[in-house]
C-alpha cells in the first residue's frame, strides 16, 4: 500500500521544513521497502521464486526432493513438490497423501487396499474390509459419507482410531477438524497378536472371527490417471517414473508393499468410426502443446456388446498401425499378452467394460504402445494406441483398463 506521509500533517505545515522533512522520511521509506522490506515478505512466496531457490527452500522444509533428468528438473515439478510438501507430510501414509503425491507428476492418483482370497490364491483389490457400526476399518483411510476412518496397520494404533469430518464440494478437507475415539468394538472378540516378522507375508491376521471375507494384507495399488503427456513417446520418462517411485516409499509404512497401476482410459465410437484422444503437454492445452495422438477402433462393431463372453487374449506390442482400420488383425510389434482369465472385471455394462490385471506377487509388466483385444475365434475385434506406458524396474506393476463407448469421435 503506497500513501503520502504528508497528509497527516496538518494543511499549513505541509511546505515548512517538517514537510521536508516528512519527503526525506518518505524518499527513506519507499526505498527501504523496495530492497528490504518487500524482499523478506516474499522469502517465503514459491509463486516468485526460481528453480534454485525453489530447490533451497525445499531443503529448509526437509523435503527430499527427486530430481532427475527430462521433467523432474523443471521448475513446474519443483513447485509443485515444494507447494504440497507440508499437506502431504501431515497426511504421511494415509490416502489422502497418495493423492497429493500424483499433483506433482501431473496425474490423478488414488491408493486401493489388496487382500488375499484363499479361494482363488490371488490378490483382489479392495477397499472395504469390515464395518462396525458407522466406522470402516481399513490399511489406508477411507471416506465413508464425508467421515475418514483412519487406523494404523501395526498394532493398530493402540486402539485408537482418528475420525476426520467435514466434506467440502466434494473434496475432502483433511485435518480441518480431528478428533481421536477409542472404539472397544474393533478388538471385543478378537486378542490382536504381534506382528509376523516377514514384512511381505500374504497372511495377515484378522481384526476379528467376522470382520473380513478375505485376509488383509501389507499390500497396496498406487493407481494413477494421466492429466498431461511429458513428451512425444511417454506419459512419463524412466526419469520420472523413478521419481514417482521414490516419493511413493517415501511417504508408505515399512510394512506396506505398492503395486503402480496405471489406469488407461480408450473410448470407442458406437459406428465403429476411429476415436481419438489428444495429449498435450501443458495445462491449459492448446494446439502448440499437442504431441500425441491416442487412437481406438472397433474393428467388429457389435464387438462392445460381447466383449465380456466373448474376449479370449489381450495382445500388447511396442509399435502401432500407421494406418488405422478394420483390416487390423493384431498388434504391429507383438511383445506379450495375457489371457482375460487372468483380469479381475471390474465394471462392465453397456457403455463402460473396466478390468485389471489379476495381481501376483512381485508382478512385472512390459512396456507397450499398442494393445489389441483377441475373441474366441482368434480375430482382432477392438485396436487402441497409446505413449509409451511402462514402469521403473524397482516398481511391482498392476494395470488397469477402462474401455468406454461413446457417439462421438472424439474422447476428452
Amino acid at each position: 500500500m503506497n500513501f503520502s506521509f504528508k497528509k497527516f500533517l496538518r494543511h499549513d505545515m505541509r511546505e515548512t521544513k517538517w514537510g521536508d522533512i516528512i519527503s526525506v522520511w518518505q524518499e527513506w521509506y519507499t526505498n527501504f521497502k523496495k530492497d528490504k522490506a518487500e524482499k523478506i515478505l516474499r522469502q517465503k512466496d514459491i509463486d516468485s521464486m526460481t528453480s534454485e531457490e525453489l530447490i533451497e527452500y525445499s531443503s529448509f522444509l526437509g523435503n527430499s526432493l527427486f530430481i532427475y533428468e527430462g521433467y523432474t528438473s523443471t521448475r513446474d515439478y519443483l513447485y509443485k513438490e515444494v507447494k504440497y510438501h507440508i499437506e502431504r507430510l501431515r497426511n504421511k501414509a494415509n490416502l489422502y497423501s497418495y493423492v497429493l503425491i500424483g499433483l506433482p507428476f501431473n496425474l490423478d492418483s488414488y491408493p486401493y487396499t489388496l487382500s488375499w482370497d484363499d479361494g482363488s490364491e490371488r490378490f483382489i483389490a479392495n477397499t472395504t474390509y469390515g464395518k462396525f457400526g458407522d466406522a470402516y476399518v481399513l490399511m489406508l483411510d477411507q471416506s465413508d459419507q464425508g467421515n475418514w476412518y483412519y487406523t494404523s496397520i501395526y498394532k493398530f494404533d493402540n486402539n485408537l482410531v482418528f475420525r476426520h469430518t467435514n466434506q467440502e464440494g466434494g473434496r475432502y478437507i483433511i485435518f480441518d477438524k480431528l478428533e481421536m475415539v477409542k472404539d472397544t468394538r474393533l478388538f471385543q472378540h478378537h486378542e490382536i497378536e504381534e506382528s509376523k516378522t516377514v514384512l511381505n507375508d500374504k497372511e495377515f491376521r484378522r481384526l476379528n472371527d467376522n470382520a473380513s471375507e478375505f485376509e488383509t494384507t501389507r499390500y497396496f495399488i498406487f493407481s494413477y490417471k494421466f492429466r498431461l503427456i511429458e513428451n512425444k513417446t511417454e506419459f512419463l520418462s524412466i526419469y520420472t517414473l523413478k521419481a514417482l517411485y521414490e516419493r511413493v516409499i517415501n511417504n508408505k509404512r515399512k510394512t506396506e508393499i505398492p503395486y503402480f497401476e496405471p489406469n488407461l482410459v480408450f473410448a470407442f465410437n458406437k459406428e465403429g468410426k476411429i476415436t481419438e484422444k489428444k495429449w498435450y503437454n501443458d495445462n491449459p492445452p492448446h494446439e502448440n502443446t499437442l504431441i500425441f495422438t491416442q487412437k481406438s477402433i472397433l474393428i467388429r462393431q457389435n464387438a462392445f456388446n460381447t466383449l465380456k463372453d466373448d474376449l479370449v487374449t489381450i495382445a500388447f506390442g511396442t509399435g502401432h498401425h500407421l494406418d488405422i482400420n478394420k483390416d487390423i488383425e493384431d498388434v504391429n510389434n507383438f511383445s506379450f499378452e495375457f489371457s482375460f482369465e487372468d483380469c479381475e472385471e471390474i465394471t462392465i455394462n453397456s457403455n463402460i467394460f473396466s478390468f485389471r490385471k489379476k495381481i501376483q506377487a512381485s508382478q512385472k509388466i512390459l512396456k507397450f504402445t499398442e494393445i489389441a483385444l483377441i475373441d474366441k475365434n482368434g480375430n482382432c475385434v477392438a485396436y487402441m494406441t497409446t505413449p509409451t506406458i511402462h514402469w521403473h524396474h524397482e516398481m511391482n506393476c498392476s494395470l488397469k483398463i477402462d474401455l468406454l463407448l461413446i457417439d462421438k469421435e472424439e474422447y476428452q
